[in-house]
């Protein structure tokens, strides 16, 4: 059978899914090509395949197979979906080294893309400074990560640049648009923003729109305004809207609002533990431990339990990865040593361990106890590893399956400060760029 039937056989199993099968005859083709190859790795990738697609990757490198911007982009674009940087860096290497550099505007943005959200946003700057014929992904791309990093003026004036060469916005660049608006506290901005995107791009608000907008009022302190818009939209509000609300409840202390806000989400998500957490938090913020029971038995009831904190970094292409109270590392004792000290010296520039959301119940637990629980958070042990390890001076990136905590939140920014560090941790939120004792969050996540 001809090797161009083959590969319309191979995408056509892909596209329906059918990977096992995609797989069988792909290792039955006596003859294979460029495309025989990237119809397979595409099937692994869409498929959620990651091992398997770097180690297929690695067996074209080793056959000698000639690489096209669709193989480099399928492969960056699982760094990115890893926060693979070092792995990521190593392809655009491959990638000038091939000389595809400027050869497809996808892998372009691709890199683009990746750089940014494994928390090189300056890499992914160049790159994008870089491409020739922009499209809207492009710029969609570059204005995202700047939003996601934290850098809300440089994303807007990247929009407004955008629409200076003639580039017109879609739904992707307004959920980005917005977002930076809420980050620098620029409301009559942001609310002017959604009634433009309908009245001048005829783009119609979705969900994750109406997000940002609740987002937006939330982080002026404007609850009440956040609920309104809540309840006037015409689609029943989705999770990640009453998510956003939430969020905004615990920064500006509004216990009431909080309560609404979270039986709302336990009807419409009871499985998730996110919600009960944060609202336990908040409860333990107030001193009210008659309701941060309430919410334990509620989960205990319900059968959710609490996902465990992860963090990782990358060192020497490998992952290293923490989990809280995590004690297996082969430099456990290091780690934990090093993190003493930095406590002792952030405490002379007035850091006071914040140990309210330590267990209550805990009997006969000492000051001292309740401090060193803190050290075992696992992105607290993840940055203690890279400033081990990595070269001095160097960007410390760390990566963290759960929203980072008041106190490592404020222990990372004087530790920033003390070690002349650029100390970058993304959490379920956001990149926090932590630099001579400030976050580019401004404190609010």
């Amino acid at each position: 059978m001809h090797v161009i039937l083959h590969n319309v056989m191979v995408s056509a199993f892909v596209s329906c899914g059918r990977i096992d099968e995609a797989k069988h005859l792909f290792e039955q083709m006596k003859e294979r090509n460029t495309a025989s190859w990237n119809a397979i790795l595409v099937g692994y990738a869409k498929g959620g395949l990651k091992v398997e697609s770097f180690n297929l990757f690695r067996e074209m490198h080793e056959a000698d197979v000639e690489f096209d911007a669709l193989t480099m982009a399928t492969i960056i674009n699982l760094c990115a979906s890893l926060l693979a940087l070092e792995h990521g860096e190593k392809i655009h290497g491959l990638v000038i080294k091939k000389g595809h550099v400027n050869s497809s505007v996808v892998l372009e943005t691709a890199l683009v893309d990746m750089y940014a959200k494994c928390g090189a946003i300056e890499k992914a700057r160049i790159v994008f400074d870089m491409v020739n014929d922009k499209n809207i992904v492009s710029w969609n791309a570059m204005i995202t990560g700047y939003s996601k990093h934290g850098y809300s003026k440089e994303a807007l004036i990247l929009y407004e640049k955008m629409q200076r060469e003639g580039i017109y916005p879609n739904e992707v660049t307004f959920l980005s648009v917005l977002a930076a608006y809420s980050h620098t506290g620029l409301i009559e901005e942001g609310l002017r923003i959604s009634i433009s995107m309908l009245e001048d791009y005829e783009v119609e608000a979705k969900a994750e729109h109406d997000s940002c907008m609740v987002d937006l009022l939330g982080h002026a302190g404007l609850l009440e305004d956040a609920k309104e818009v809540i309840e006037k939209m015409p689609i029943e509000p989705q999770v990640s809207t009453w998510g956003a609300l939430l969020g905004a409840c615990r920064v500006h202390n509004d216990v009431d609002m909080e309560r609404f806000v979270a039986n709302r989400l336990f009807e419409l998500d009871p499985q998730n533990p996110g919600h009960y957490v944060l609202m336990s938090n908040i409860y333990t913020a107030a001193g009210r431990w008659k309701e941060v029971e309430d919410i334990r038995q509620m989960m205990k009831i319900k059968g959710v339990r609490k996902d465990p904190g992860i963090s990782w970094i990358e060192i020497n292409n490998e992952l290293q990865i923490f989990h809280a109270v995590s004690k297996m590392h082969p430099q456990t004792e290091e780690i934990y040593c090093t993190l003493r000290h930095l406590t002792l010296r952030i405490k002379g520039l007035g850091y006071i361990p914040d140990t309210t959301f330590i267990l209550q119940n805990v009997e006969d637990i000492t000051k001292e106890e309740e401090e060193e629980s803190l050290l075992q958070h696992s992105e607290r042990l993840a940055i203690s590893l890279g400033l081990i390890s990595l070269p001095e001076k160097s960007t410390i990136r760390v990566f963290k399956n759960l929203q980072t905590c008041s106190d490592c939140h404020t222990a990372t920014k004087l530790i920033s400060k003390i070690t002349d560090r650029h100390i970058i941790v993304w959490d379920t939120n956001r990149f926090h760029h932590f630099e001579n004792g400030e976050c580019s969050c401004g404190d609010y996540w």
